[in-house]
């Protein structure tokens, strides 16, 4: 779902009953998981757009406004050096418990400087606020 969110695209489901007119126990189990998630995670997602950082290996960003949300696939350190961003920053924060971010700002390179205690091996998002 990030990934779609981050190229700008729409996510669609597409799922049908089976013949009994039931649905798919597997697909059932799969939206819990999904709507578990965007129950803490939907302000990254809904209403956004693909954001200034475009989709890598290490993850993406989209974005609402003058927040960017970066999606940080299984972070390997706690250092972490995004692409230059040409816009002056108010603030950083881990999205979950909005706890600020150390981080170093070289001239619009933007290296983050993580807390590992605060990674998901999911999906960490950190949320940038733009002046």
């Amino acid at each position: 779902m990030v990934k779609v969110a981050a190229n700008n695209a729409i996510f669609l489901l597409n799922t049908g009953p089976l013949a009994d007119g039931s649905m798919d126990r597997n697909f059932i189990d799969a939206m819990k998981i999904v709507k578990t998630w965007l129950d803490k995670n939907a302000e990254s997602i809904y209403g956004t757009k693909g954001g200034p950082f475009p989709l890598e290996s290490w993850g993406g960003s989209t974005q609402k406004g003058k927040k960017i949300y970066v999606h940080l696939f299984d972070p390997k350190n706690t250092d972490f050096q995004l692409p230059v961003l040409n816009q002056h920053v108010k603030r950083i924060l881990y999205f979950e418990g909005k706890v600020p971010v150390k981080y170093e700002n070289n001239n619009g390179r933007l290296l983050l400087r993580l807390d590992k205690a605060k990674l998901n091996s999911l999906n960490t998002i950190i949320q940038i606020e733009l002046e």
